[in-house]
C-alpha cells in the first residue's frame, strides 16, 4: 500500500497519523516513526483488509477503526500501551484480534458488534471495560503469559 493514502502530522516530539483516505485498500502499513494514531483515523475505511501497526506506535485512539467492515485481522504490539474506546467496533469481517502485552485495559465498546471475531488473544494482565466484546457471538478468548515477546497468532 502506498502511503500517500495516510495524513501524517508532527506535533512535537510525537508523529501522529491523523487520517487514512476513505478510498485506500487492501493491506496498510503504519510507517516507522509514527508514534500514535490519532481517533477516527481509519474509521470507514471499509476496503482495507489489514493494518500493520509499527513498533513505534505506542497509542490508538478512540474509534480509531471503527466501522472497518473489510478489516479481517488486527496484531496489536508490544508497543502499544494505549487502546481508545471502541477502536475496533463494528470491524463486521474481523476474525482474529491479537493484544500484546503493553495493552493492560480494553477499553468500552473496544470490540463491540465484531459479529464475526472468532479469536482473541490477551495478555493475563489485562483489565476489560464495558462491553469490551458486545454482540461478538462466536468468540473464543486465549488467554496468554504476559512474560511472552508476543503472543501466540491463531488464524483459523
Amino acid at each position: 500500500m502506498d502511503n500517500n493514502w495516510l495524513t501524517i502530522e508532527n506535533v512535537g516530539n510525537e508523529v501522529i497519523l491523523k487520517k487514512c483516505s476513505k478510498k485506500a485498500t487492501g493491506e496498510i502499513t503504519i510507517p516507522d516513526g509514527v508514534t500514535s494514531i490519532d481517533k477516527y483515523t481509519f474509521a470507514f475505511c471499509q476496503d482495507i483488509t489489514r493494518v500493520n501497526i509499527s513498533s513505534s506506535v505506542t497509542s490508538i485512539g478512540e474509534k480509531a477503526f471503527w466501522g472497518c467492515s473489510s478489516l479481517e485481522s488486527i496484531l496489536v504490539p508490544r508497543s502499544v500501551t494505549s487502546l481508545g474506546k471502541s477502536v475496533f467496533e463494528h470491524c463486521l469481517t474481523l476474525r482474529t484480534a491479537i493484544i500484546s502485552s503493553g495493552v493492560t485495559h480494553l477499553n468500552k465498546r473496544t470490540f463491540a458488534n465484531c459479529k464475526k471475531l472468532r479469536y482473541v488473544n490477551l495478555p493475563t494482565n489485562i483489565t476489560l471495560g464495558n462491553e469490551t466484546f458486545r454482540d461478538c457471538e462466536c468468540l473464543t478468548i486465549n488467554v496468554y503469559d504476559k512474560t511472552l515477546a508476543e503472543p501466540m497468532i491463531i488464524y483459523k
